[in-house]
């Protein structure tokens, strides 16, 4: 008999669907948050658990640490040297002010990298005890260190790292209890860490680091980075539990994550190009709303799709020795 072939399950597509859009729809909020308060307090709340969620959910995908160790590579950052090489010579041809030093991931692949070094280290991380407390310790203290930056991604690799430790040692029992939890407590407490946030913001006027990029411009930084990991989870737990489990549109955008995260900052370059005025409008705010999962949706589509699994193929090609892919 020949051997079945593992069925996906839709959930974790439908999810990564849901992630990727709330990743284009930061992208397209941060166009006018400075100046637009709607965008600026949605912002932040999406700031404030996806990226965590996102590398919790790799985490658990990790199981096999020899292959995604050995594939990290191949799978990560193959596929982002074109766009990261594209877009860093984008800053430099129109000397934009953003312009960074080449090993430090312009505009938002750095998820690539602190992915990569998740993985790569993943089978010495393993051999290490109490090692998700211990990666939660080593974040906080991160930020006391003006040298752990943007550069090589590391603030955000260090900061992410214990979310995809804990997603690592979530076990599939433990995956199933979460998607049949009840959805009061999440509900409840996503509402009122959402509030905490908006409080944040409107009488505190403080940078509230979400971003997760940079060290501490002050000693409270370690509050407001321990208050974001605290409310990471129910916020996550929250999105977790409204997800479709079964398959929809959402499921195909989940299958096409990298795609949309590498070409989707061309779009909201172009977003900006075209409506360059920052104004305050709830107008424009719910533009932004509606732009993420259009995007996602174009970017997913299958025309894209072969144009993009095109350039990586080559890019194996040009890269890998062949009997290596």
């Amino acid at each position: 008999m020949p051997a079945q072939t593992k069925q996906r399950d839709p959930y974790f597509d439908n999810l990564k669907g849901v992630l990727i859009i709330l990743v284009a729809a930061g992208h397209c909020l941060n166009l006018y948050r400075d100046s637009n308060v709607y965008c600026n307090y949605l912002f932040h709340l999406i700031y404030a658990f996806h990226m965590p969620l996102f590398f919790y959910i790799s985490g658990y995908f990790s199981k096999n640490v020899d292959k995604v160790s050995r594939k990290a590579f191949e799978t990560l950052i193959i596929p982002a040297i074109p766009f990261e090489l594209l877009y860093y010579l984008m800053h430099v041809v129109t000397k934009a002010d953003n312009t960074q030093p080449l090993l430090t991931p312009v505009f938002a692949y750095w998820f690539c990298f602190a992915l990569f070094f998740c993985r790569m280290l993943l089978p010495y991380l393993t051999r290490i005890r109490w090692i998700v407390p211990v990666t939660f310790a080593l974040a906080l203290a991160a930020g006391f260190n003006a040298d752990i930056n943007e550069y090589m991604t590391l603030s955000r690799f260090l900061c992410m790292l214990p979310f995809f430790m804990l997603g690592y040692y979530t076990t599939r029992d433990r995956m199933e209890s979460i998607r049949k939890m009840n959805a009061a407590l999440p509900v409840i407490l996503g509402i009122a860490f959402a509030a905490a946030v908006f409080a944040l913001l409107r009488f505190t006027g403080y940078d509230l680091g979400f971003t997760l990029r940079a060290p501490y411009s002050g000693k409270e930084g370690i509050l407001f980075r321990g208050f974001q990991f605290l409310i990471a989870v129910p916020l996550s737990l929250l999105v977790m539990k409204l997800t479709p489990q079964g398959k929809s549109y959402l499921s195909v955008m989940g299958q096409k994550t990298l795609q949309i995260y590498f070409l989707h900052f061309y779009i909201v370059t172009a977003i900006k190009m075209v409506n360059p005025i920052a104004d305050h409008s709830l107008l424009n705010f719910t533009l932004m709303v509606i732009a993420a999962p259009v995007i996602a949706a174009v970017l997913s589509c299958r025309p894209v799709s072969k144009c993009y699994d095109a350039l990586i193929n080559a890019m194996n090609k040009l890269i890998i020795k062949e009997g290596d892919l």
